[in-house]
Formats: structure tokens, C-alpha cells, sequence
């Protein structure tokens, strides 16, 4: 308004100058001139703007690499298919939450769902580049024998004396695992939801029983805060199946994998 004001006004001041029969030509660059002027700012505006908000989404990605594997982790115990083949993602946009407020990622609303979407693709792809390139591949049976049985073979995989106990009578225990004086007692839980405190009392009391060295719950899925809990207090490791991997280093201290704690 203030640019249109000032192009009138020197307008009139030409006009005044140089004769009243330009009065026509000097008006209408009055208003051209500052019209020219407020676009070549708008545009520059714009490009500060995409340039900036470039820069910030280049952050947060950066921030999401950081912690690509507690992500993958996250995601492969969060996500899962429903009945009718859908994903189920809601504790994932919770998981999204936090780590957006543990990382200081913070915009507008459209920024933020745009950030998620292209980070929740690149999360799947990760989960699924590991599932391609793991020697065991990804389980998919609905048997939860046949889990246990996998666990132990992805174990062996590794270089463990890894073997699935029978289903009775195995105290608590589903595959005992073995390797250079390393005896781990591991529970292969096959849920659907979060697993909660049974499954820690139980490998925790028959670890102790075959005189393991470590004990472990191994699952799909999260775990509930209180399980959680209870796992830190007696020592007893919560595992992704994609874990098996890494056990060894874990146990030994040189991996200190990535547990997030739940709010479930």
C-alpha cells in the first residue's frame, strides 16, 4: 500500500515536472513500478523460505539416520497387519511423537505431518532391507512352535549350539542357546500385542533352574512398561527376533543396543 502511495506520488511529482500531458504514462509506471517491485521481494521471499524449510527437513532426516536402528527396531515391534491386511499404525504415530520431542524436531503442523510420512517410508525400507539381507530371512508362520524352532536357527546361524526344548517340561525355557561358555535361557513369545511381566518371571526362575548365564525374552512385538521394568531389575534381556543377530556382542557389552523404553 505504502509502495503504490510513493508510485502515485512520484507520479505526480514527474507529471508536474515535465507536463501534464505525461501524466497518463507517469501514473501507470507509478503503479507498475512498486507492483514489480513487492513481486521480486515475494519471490525472493519464497525461495528464502523453500531454501530454509530444505535445510530444516535435511536436519530432522539427518536426526532419523542417527537412529536408524532403534528406529527399524521400533517399527518391526510396532507395526503390524490387521485381519483384513492393513497395517496397523497407531503406536507407530506415537512412537513418531517421541522421538520427535527427544530429538527437538518441532514445525508446523503440514511440516511435521510431511516429515512423518517420508520417515515412516524410509523406516520400512530399512526394516525391510534387513529382512532381505538376514540369513534367516523373515519368520511368517503363525505356529508358535515353529518360532521357537526359528529362533534357534537363526542362533546357530551365529555360530551358537542353539535348540529349541520340548514343549513340556522344559521349566519355563524354549531354546537354550550355548557359545564359548556363554549359556542363555530364552523364551520365544509369538504375540500379537505388547508381552507383559509372565514371560520375565518365568525365564528369569528357569534360567536360574539349567544354571544359564543369561536370560532372555525373545518376541515380535513391544513389551509393556512394567515388563520392562521388571526385566532391568533381574537382568533379563527383551529381544526383537532381529536382535539374534547381535546377541553375542550384546551380552559382551561391546553392542549397546537400542531398547526404548514403552508407553504401552
Amino acid at each position: 500500500m505504502y509502495l503504490l502511495a510513493f508510485g502515485v506520488a512520484v507520479a505526480g511529482a514527474l507529471s508536474w515536472l515535465y507536463g501534464w500531458h505525461y501524466w497518463p504514462f507517469f501514473f501507470g509506471m507509478g503503479l507498475l513500478v512498486p507492483v514489480i517491485i513487492a513481486f521480486v521481494w515475494w519471490f525472493f521471499a519464497r525461495l528464502s523460505d523453500k531454501a530454509r524449510d530444505a535445510n530444516e527437513m535435511r536436519r530432522w532426516h539427518a536426526a532419523g539416520l542417527e537412529h536408524r536402528e532403534a528406529l527399524s527396531l521400533r517399527y518391526r515391534q510396532l507395526v503390524s497387519r490387521n485381519p483384513y491386511g492393513g497395517l496397523e499404525m497407531k503406536s507407530w504415530t506415537k512412537e513418531l511423537d517421541r522421538f520427535r520431542a527427544s530429538t527437538g524436531i518441532a514445525g508446523a503442523p503440514d511440516r511435521i505431518a510431511l516429515f512423518d510420512a517420508e520417515l515412516t517410508e524410509r523406516v520400512r525400507g530399512w526394516a525391510e532391507d534387513a529382512d532381505a539381507t538376514s540369513a534367516g530371512g523373515r519368520f511368517s508362520s503363525a505356529d508358535p512352535y515353529e518360532y521357537e524352532r526359528w529362533c534357534a536357527s537363526q542362533l546357530a546361524r551365529c555360530g551358537w549350539k542353539a535348540e529349541a526344548t520340548r514343549s513340556s517340561g522344559d521349566q519355563g525355557v524354549d531354546v537354550v542357546a550355548v557359545k564359548n561358555g556363554i549359556k542363555v535361557a530364552l523364551q520365544c513369545k509369538l504375540h500379537s500385542s505388547a508381552v507383559g511381566n509372565k514371560a520375565i518371571q518365568e525365564v528369569h526362575a528357569a534360567a536360574a533352574f539349567i544354571d544359564a548365564t543369561h536370560a532372555a525374552v525373545v518376541a515380535p512385538t513391544d513389551y509393556t512398561r512394567a515388563a520392562r521394568q521388571l526385566a532391568g531389575k533381574l537382568n533379563v534381556l527383551l529381544l526383537h527376533h532381529a536382535q539374534l543377530a547381535g546377541l553375542e556382542r550384546m551380552l559382551a557389552g561391546a553392542d549397546h543396543a537400542e531398547q526404548p523404553s514403552s508407553n504401552a
